[in-house]
């Protein structure tokens, strides 16, 4: 054997490097490699974070602050209120600010941006034109006046006080209306988004007090600038210009989606005594920004229309052949919602003294706050994060870390899942809520239904959370944990997605337990487990010893 038998063979790398195509392939492919992967970090669509101002005037110099923008302009633009800028109106275009002046012909509607990469989310713009702002009115005896408001700019929840004559010496049927920030994600036509009015909400607690010179009340989750009237009864009060400042984020509305359902009761085989009753409590839907222009026909009609969200029936001296139906048949519009956070503008403390702040991190007959076990977690899963948001996504990868879905596990007690490791949806949505309210966040569970497929229906729980100078906060743990319904619709990233969004198919009759007390001494309350709303009980009798009721469940009658 020769010593050149015996020498090492050249490596294949070495014998293919003496190639004359060895070198430009190589080129080629470093090239195509380079343009992948800058490609994947630089064609993302842009995304707004703020704008300031929300409110202004035509000629004002807008800044929109967000990422992907570009380092220029370069045929991007932005839309305000379905109006396109000259060239002359951008000021400064850099890949995380953009200053433009407003168009003069600008009116009230969503901001855009719009580049090679696609078009971003929206946020509302008010022409400030468009508000009336009433400093001097006459006033009329006997009508609402609102005199002064203070302060006269706030955030969302401040406490602002309305001084005037005539609100009446107690609330009764008055309301405070604002302005409502329906951030509508449309095509841009500013009469798409009309500025209508948001009432203070009893479920959240806004009203403080209520006199006949003055009103005490929170500036309600949804509220954007704009006037604030007082209703009493049917008479409307003059407005006042309020400007809503520091929110830390936005909502936007979309895909709108209209619905006719309906549910039904039936009560028969009753044994009693005479003078005997029997009060049935039905859920109405939750209207908010996401359940709109809500319609109801009752039959019968209801002894109290609306208590606490509920209408109240009552039957008196019902005998052996009575037999009680009651239909309630709702058309409504949903939304989805999709929220904007930004983290560094929430603050850090809660106003601990504010009703809200008591009621949703306190324990309650369904969520077991106080728990040992569940403070222990709370503390463990949110990892000593002083900031609200922060601490709550972090309490929410730990859930969706620690279980998973079986719809057959029992959840009477909660803290047993966190060893368990598994649960239904109200397992995922109720332990979240005990666990955010053991960590100081407001936290409240929502009941209703998922809707899909051929009018098919599911009952189903998720959870909202509340941020000082933002308001409700959506989440849905189960459905952000990957878990489908046969053919209820997909979204990619569930876990980023429902982590502060909820698509069209969610609907809503409860926020919160509704804690009802008997309305009479001897009564006997009946709580159903499974009911479209959460409360305390559902019916009350008053000697009855035995009857039969028959709750059926949600019908979707027709959807578009």
């Amino acid at each position: 054997m020769t010593d050149k038998e015996d020498q090492p063979k050249p490596s294949l790398y070495k014998r293919l490097s003496k190639k004359r195509w060895f070198l430009p392939l190589i080129s080629f492919i470093s090239l195509v490699i380079i343009f992948l992967f800058t490609s994947r970090f630089t064609d993302r669509p842009p995304v707004i974070d703020s704008i300031t101002p929300k409110v202004g005037f035509p000629g004002n110099v807008m800044v929109i602050q967000g990422k992907n923008f570009g380092s220029t302009r370069d045929g991007a633009e932005v839309t305000i209120a379905g109006i396109r800028p000259t060239t002359s109106s951008y000021i400064e275009w850099n890949d995380n600010r953009i200053n433009i002046r407003i168009p003069d012909d600008a009116g009230s509607g969503m901001v855009y941006v719009t580049t090679r990469s696609g078009r971003s989310n929206g946020i509302l713009f008010t022409n400030q034109t468009h508000i009336p702002v009433l400093v001097s009115q006459i006033r009329e005896p006997g009508h609402p006046y609102i005199e002064e408001i203070t302060p006269s700019k706030a955030p969302v929840g401040s406490l602002l006080l309305l001084r005037g004559y005539n609100f009446g010496n107690d609330q009764d049927s008055g309301k405070v209306l604002f302005t409502q920030s329906s951030q509508d994600d449309t095509s841009g036509d500013s009469s798409a988004n009309p500025l209508q009015t948001l009432e203070a909400s009893e479920l959240d607690s806004d009203y403080e007090s209520w006199t006949d010179r003055e009103i005490r009340v929170r500036v309600p989750d949804g509220a954007s600038s704009g006037s604030i009237k007082v209703l009493v009864g049917k008479i409307q009060s003059n407005s006042l210009y309020f400007e809503v400042t520091e929110e830390a984020g936005s909502k936007v509305y979309t895909d709108k989606r209209g619905f006719q359902i309906n549910y039904s009761i039936e009560a028969s085989n009753f044994k009693g005594q005479p003078n005997n009753s029997i009060d049935f409590w039905l859920p109405l839907l939750v209207s908010n920004l996401e359940q709109r222009n809500i319609e109801l026909v009752s039959e019968p009609k209801p002894l109290w229309d609306n208590y606490r969200g509920m209408m109240r029936y009552r039957f008196e001296n019902v005998n052996s052949d009575s037999v009680i139906a009651l239909s309630q048949t709702f058309w409504f519009d949903r939304y989805a919602v999709h929220s904007r956070i930004l983290p560094q503008a929430i603050p850090l403390d809660y106003d601990k003294e504010r009703r809200l702040y008591k009621q949703y991190t306190a324990p309650d007959p369904l969520i077991p706050a106080t728990d040992p076990k569940i403070i222990q977690a709370a503390r463990t899963a949110g990892k000593r994060e002083r900031n609200p948001y922060t601490r709550a996504r972090n309490i929410y990868l730990y859930l969706l870390q620690r279980l998973s879905y079986d719809p057959k596990v029992p959840h009477e007690n909660l803290s047993s899942l966190l060893d368990s490791r598994k649960a239904d949806s109200y397992g995922y949505t109720f332990l979240f809520c005990a666990l955010l309210r053991a960590a100081e966040i407001p936290a409240r569970p929502v009941s209703g239904y998922l809707v899909y497929g051929n009018k098919e229906i599911v009952r189903h729980y998720w959870t909202e959370l509340y941020f000082e100078n933002f308001g409700w906060f959506p989440v849905d743990p189960l459905l952000g944990d990957g878990v489908t319904f046969d053919s209820f619709p997909q979204v990619e990233g569930p876990q980023e997605y429902y982590f502060g969004s909820l698509d069209n198919q969610h609907i809503t009759f409860s926020k919160g337990l509704a804690q009802l007390k008997p309305l009479e001494p001897s009564g006997v309350v009946r709580r159903r487990d499974g009911i479209l709303s959460l409360q305390t009980f559902h019916e009350e009798t008053v000697n009855l010893e035995e009857y039969t009721s028959l709750w059926r469940d949600l019908r979707i009658i027709d959807w578009w």
